[in-house]
């Protein structure tokens, strides 16, 4: 079997399964319709216990001191851009949050 033989096992097994009645005890096995609202149990969501509990332990946070990034002055463009487009940075330093931060409004043209 390979590729070219699933559009003739499809064409004529496709027609067979998309009944009516078989698209009727789809829907009504899983409780679609007629509507039952008793299709599941409590022992059916018993898995979404494990996600459903409060943490048992307080989240701790970490503290990371970030130092400066360095970012080079004479950075050259690739061909085919123009040094109009390129901006270039000295040293960004790190902001109160510990992460270096920069802003297109902090540049001078």
């Amino acid at each position: 079997m390979n590729i070219y033989n699933i559009p003739g096992i499809v064409k004529s097994a496709l027609p067979r399964a998309c009944t009516p009645i078989n698209i009727k005890a789809g829907f009504r096995k899983t409780g679609i319709y007629p509507l039952n609202v008793n299709i599941f149990t409590e022992q059916d969501f018993m898995p979404s216990y494990a996600t459903d509990r409060p943490n048992p332990e307080p989240e701790s946070t970490v503290e990371i001191e970030v130092g400066p990034t360095i970012i080079p002055e004479n950075d050259k463009p690739d061909s085919g851009c123009s040094q109009d487009s390129v901006s270039t940075f000295a040293v960004l330093s790190p902001a109160d949050t510990g992460a270096p931060m920069i802003s297109a409004e902090d540049v001078d043209h």
